[in-house]
Parts: C-alpha cells; structure tokens; sequence
C-alpha cells in the first residue's frame, strides 16, 4: 500500500516530538512580543528560502560547503547498493517488532495528528508568553511546508518505482511512482535540523532530533516503502531546508541560559551567555 502520497505529508513533521523538546528545555523568552514583529519575513520566507537555495545551486555555493563531496557520494554509493540492501534488511532486519515500530512512527507523524499538535503548541507557546518557543513551532512548520512541496515536484519529476513494486529492479524511473525522494525522510531532518539549531543549548535538543530523524528514516526502508538512496537522499534534501530556513529566521536566537554543573563533589549552575 502506498502509505506516502498525500500532499503537502507534514505527516514528517514530528510535531509531538518537536513539542517535547521545546517543553523540557524549560522556559523561552517570556517578555512581551516586540513591537516590530518579524510575522512579514516569516511569511515572505515560504519563498524568500527556496529562493535562496535556488541561488546557491545556480551559484554552485554548495559545492563548498563541508560534507558535500561525503552526502554525494553516499547517494551514489546507496544508488549502487540499494537493490543488496532491500533484499538484506527485507530478509534478516525486518520483524514483526521493526514493523511494529515503522508503523507508530508512521503514525505519529500523520497530518490529521501533528498539524492539531502543531497549532496548539503555538497557540499554547503565545498565550503564555513563550515567544522563543512559538517562534521555533513557527519555524518546524515552515520548514516541514518547504521541504514537502520540494518533495513532492522531484517525486513528480522522477516517477521512481517504490522497491515493494519493483523489488529486482531499481533503476525503473519515469513510470509515475513516488519513490524518490522519501518525504517522511526531508521533512523528519528538516523539522530535527531546526530544532537542533534552536535549541543548540539543551544538551539532549541534537541527540533527540536527529536520532527521531534517523529512526523515521530507517523505518522507510523497514516498510518497503523506499530504496536506500530515497531516504538519504531525503534526509539530505530536509537538512538543506532545516538548515536554510534556520540560518534565515526573522527570529532572535536565545543567547543565554543556565545549565546544570557536576564536577566532582559540588553541584551548581552554570550561566552562559553567547556575544
């Protein structure tokens, strides 16, 4: 059964986890919202950032950016290997209890359960004053949105066949199919990437997010729903977003918190402050 061909699958979202993070990581910025508002760029960023990552195409800037010759090759490695892979994991990997597992993540990330999340989280972050977390919600959404439709027009454009069906045969391309690249794999890096940048001071914020992103990930595959090279193609797509729509949020970064100090026999906390 094809599980991903909705539109716009914020099902990859993973708002509840998002919602956790932002929670444990205690209290925001609780100061009245400031007069010049950054609403406007926020909105115009929907485009404002795909432009940007257009740019840096056309401009080749990212073929300077580090890790980029490693994320290439490592695509082209999986495209090679994507056919051993399926039949290893779908013969000795897969189980009733992996299965389990990529059906709850699947789950738990649907449209009809992390867009309801989502906007109460928001709407919860503002009403009590949390503006540093609205501001990161606002953000996870925007780069779950971003990632999707991208997505989507490759899925479109490429028309590969799903392993589950064309399981011998991974180079069937152009047929209509949805396989390439994994929506739930962009948009869990897109939303884990934000959120890691956001919350770069909780020490669990990157370890939680990522390790959700990689665990949605392997699940695809798990599933039979998408060949090796969808997912890290995905999850490269999605880092790209998370990254673009973080380094151009309208939004102040926090820049001072406390943290817990264990050294030895004494306890305390520890201010730091970022100029």
């Amino acid at each position: 059964m094809n599980r991903s061909a909705t539109f716009l699958p914020i099902r990859a979202i993973l708002a509840v986890p998002s919602l956790a993070v932002c929670l444990l990581a205690g209290p925001g910025q609780a100061e009245a919202a400031p007069e010049d508002a950054p609403m406007p760029t926020y909105l115009a960023n929907y485009w404002r950032v795909p432009a940007h990552m257009a740019t840096d195409v056309v401009e080749g800037q990212w073929l300077t950016e580090p890790g980029t010759l490693v994320a290439l090759s490592s695509v082209g490695i999986a495209f090679l290997l994507d056919e051993s892979i399926r039949d290893y994991w779908q013969d000795n990997i897969r189980s009733d209890a992996t299965e389990d597992v990529s059906n709850l993540l699947f789950e738990a990330a649907r449209f009809d359960v992390a867009i309801p999340a989502l906007l109460a989280g928001y709407g919860l972050a503002t009403v009590t004053g949390e503006h540093y977390h609205a501001d990161s919600l606002a953000l996870v959404a925007q780069s779950a949105v971003i990632s999707q439709v991208g997505t989507n027009a490759v899925k479109r454009l490429a028309g590969r066949h799903r392993p589950e069906t064309s399981p011998e045969d991974s180079s069937r391309w152009g047929a209509g199919e949805k396989a390439f690249f994994s929506g739930h794999a962009s948009g869990a890096w897109a939303v884990a990437t934000v959120m890691s940048y956001r919350y770069s001071e909780t020490p669990f914020a990157a370890p939680v997010s990522y390790g959700l992103a990689t665990a949605v990930s392997l699940a695809r595959i798990d599933s039979d729903d998408h060949w090796t090279s969808d997912t890290i193609a995905g999850a490269l797509f999605g880092y790209w977003v998370g990254k673009t729509v973080a380094e151009h949020s309208p939004f102040p970064q926090r820049n001072a918190y406390v943290l817990p100090m264990m050294d030895g026999d004494s306890t305390g906390i520890r201010l730091h402050i970022a100029f």
